[in-house]
């Protein structure tokens, strides 16, 4: 049987026991290499799984004073899944140990969640870290039997622009921000899908590698190459 949840193997060397405690508790743990985040929780074969990268606030502070906060970012969101970043400890341990502004740190939090669209959760202390990831393996290995949608229709009360924004950022390597680039080249969801892969490769920051994979994505007849279950 397929792991419910892939821990990391940095992530696991320093705190094992959260994944030991995720075993006790009867789920399936796989330790391995992750090219991002700390745990990885599969869904099925046709749709992205989850990913969630586990920071104690400290660890929050150290990478923003240090500038790496938005390239960890950048990365988490290149993976095409969805991600949430799971906070572990309290804003009471960044105010006494360190000299960082809680309202530095809150305008951090917003632009995180509004402006990168990556959920955060918590903070939480150590025991509710762990019913969280138990909650999410175990949620997801439910949904796999159910074979329920993973990625829910758009709310109806959004706009025509968000709505299209939502279907770009279902290709693979497109967020938030590449959704808007695509939807301001382009201007629309048919002539983005239309495009060629010279016009694809013009997409700043996207990459051959992506764009090859859309260009595929889009133009594979599915009918012909016999790929349809």
């Amino acid at each position: 049987m397929a792991a419910d949840v892939r821990v990391d193997s940095g992530e696991y060397a320093a705190e094992r026991r959260i994944a030991e405690e995720l075993r006790r508790r009867g789920v399936e743990v796989e330790v391995a290499p992750l090219p991002v985040g700390d745990y990885y929780f599969p869904d099925s074969e046709d749709e992205p799984g989850v990913i969630v990268e586990r920071k104690t606030t400290l660890d929050l502070v150290h990478s923003i004073e240090k500038g790496r906060l938005m390239t960890q970012l950048a990365r988490l969101k290149e993976s095409g899944r969805r991600i949430v970043l799971l906070l572990e400890g309290s804003f009471r341990e960044v105010e006494k140990l360190t000299n960082f502004p809680l309202r530095s740190l809150t305008a951090a939090l917003r632009s995180i969640a509004v402006n990168w669209g990556v959920p955060v959760v918590g903070p939480l202390r150590r025991s509710m870290v762990v019913d969280f990831l138990e909650n999410l393996a175990k949620s997801l290995r439910n949904r796999k039997k159910r074979e329920f949608a993973l990625r829910p229709s758009p709310p109806r009360e959004w706009s025509l622009e968000r709505k299209a924004l939502y279907v770009i950022e279902g290709f693979p390597g497109i967020g938030p921000a590449k959704a808007r680039e695509v939807l301001r080249r382009f201007g629309s969801i048919k002539h983005f899908v239309n495009a060629s892969l010279p016009d694809l490769l013009k997409i700043r920051g996207l990459g051959e590698k992506v764009a090859r994979e859309i260009h595929e994505l889009v133009n594979t007849n599915f009918r012909r190459s016999g790929r349809i279950v």
